[in-house]
């Protein structure tokens, strides 16, 4: 099923969707006006009515990946995550509920087969830098699972590890080089298969080997 609120939606083998929108302003100070652009809910849990009761999917966080080019957040949740109503056979309603006392607004809830790639770009800053010098890598994914494991590794000539997890981190080099830069995105959900993304840095000068920086 996949759905839309200009900031949500659900995915799997089949996916759901909501997607979560404009207009969605969190809760704020009697008499103030509404801020269109800020959105207070991090995680939003669905639940289907079905004729042999409940089914619910663990929470998942909105704005896991990039928005849509109506400015829409996809959120979506693998049917193989839902839980519960053994042997249903209809959906009589869907819930979408949010972790903070929010609004937002919900485009729409469907059902589909998506085996479209996750799509991984990388960006980081300075992509030259000298010994000691903090660079801040970040990455933005496209048609990617809902609720992604996202990692790195900061030099790929001595095999890849796990060194950092997170969107946005910051890494110092200090031993001077040409590095490779890795982000690998896994699926929790094992609907998608892992996807990868590199970038070039380049460290001019002397020192010791590097550290992550959290």
């Amino acid at each position: 099923m996949r759905g839309g609120m200009r900031r949500g939606g659900m995915r799997g083998g089949a996916r759901a969707g909501v997607t979560t929108g404009r207009g969605v302003a969190g809760p704020r100070a009697a008499g103030a006006a509404p801020d269109a652009n800020v959105f207070t809910a991090r995680n939003l849990r669905l639940v289907l009515f079905t004729d042999q009761g409940m089914m619910v999917a663990d929470a998942v966080p909105v704005g896991a990946g990039a928005k849509d080019e109506r400015s829409w957040f996809p959120v979506t949740v693998p049917l193989s995550d839902m839980k519960g109503a053994e042997g249903a056979t209809q959906v009589r309603a869907v819930g979408v509920y949010s972790d903070e006392s929010d609004v937002f607004y919900l485009g729409r809830v469907s059902l589909l087969a998506d085996s479209k790639p996750v799509e991984v770009t990388i960006q980081a800053e300075p992509l030259f830098a000298r010994p000691d010098q903090l660079i801040e890598f970040s990455v933005s994914l496209r048609g990617g699972p809902v609720n992604p494991e996202i990692w790195w590794d900061f030099d790929k000539r001595d095999g890849i590890e796990r060194q950092a997890l997170g969107k946005e981190v910051k890494y110092l080099y200090k031993e001077p080089g040409d590095y490779l830069a890795t982000c690998t995105v896994t699926d929790k959900s094992g609907v998608r298969a892992p996807a990868t993304g590199a970038v070039g840095i380049r460290v001019e000068g002397t020192g010791e080997p590097g550290e992550y920086a959290r």
